[in-house]
């Protein structure tokens, strides 16, 4: 018979039983051995080794749901790691902050997850100032299939993240049904026909080099 026996109360390991525990993964191998051979002692060491790592476990967590959304650096590493371990509504109330930095990544994350949690707010940051919070608000609410991105959408395509157009694309086409490409001019030209009276800012807040068509003399 393997496995281990019981009798009288005292922990016996039959032949069949040790050789289990000899191939068995080193951490397992020890956790087993314990269980076999040691007596009271063995057992609290065992139980206050495990509270040990629950508080950790909790420390931890605790670390990915408080801390690690208000750092840059630290929710990068995590959701590269662990995607979707932070919790959308953390980074929805990111928003709010004045970090700019940590505002643009923050709807990066959330565009990633095309989580509504945040529309509201990124419906506001749509007439940030900022070069890069706008553009990263309206890659949200592209994601998350608001119409509201559209005319910032096609703003987008002459902004200095070029990287960002085959994204910028495929949300334009989501949203609208029409496919000009990557071509801000068709775009523009087709959103001003629909929204006839209606100003809107093309030239403003696109980067450091923006893709501006050259005057003519």
């Amino acid at each position: 018979m393997n496995g281990v026996a019981l009798p009288n109360n005292k922990i016996q390991l039959t032949s069949g039983g040790l050789n289990g525990a000899l191939r068995a993964p080193s951490s397992m191998r020890r956790l087993q051995l314990i269980l076999v051979f040691g007596g009271p002692r063995s057992r609290r060491a065992m139980k206050r080794a495990i509270v040990v790592t629950l508080t950790a476990m909790v420390i931890v967590l605790s670390v990915i749901v408080w801390i690690t959304p208000r750092n840059v650096v630290l929710s990068s590493f995590v959701e590269t790691l662990w995607p979707g371990a932070i919790p959308a509504r953390a980074y929805a109330a990111n928003l709010s902050s004045r970090n700019a930095d940590l505002v643009r990544e923050s709807l990066a994350h959330l565009t990633d997850r095309g989580d509504p949690v945040a529309v509201p707010r990124a419906i506001e940051l749509l007439q940030s100032r900022d070069d890069y919070i706008w553009l990263n608000a309206a890659q949200y609410l592209g994601a998350c299939q608001r119409e509201e991105a559209v005319p910032y959408l096609i703003k987008a395509l002459r902004h200095t993240a070029w990287r960002a157009d085959e994204r910028t694309v495929r949300y334009l086409r989501a949203l609208t049904g029409k496919d000009f490409g990557a071509s801000f001019e068709q775009w523009q030209a087709w959103w001003t026909e629909h929204h006839a009276g209606r100003v809107f800012d093309w030239t403003s807040s696109l980067g450091h080099a923006p893709r501006l068509a050259e005057k003519r003399e």
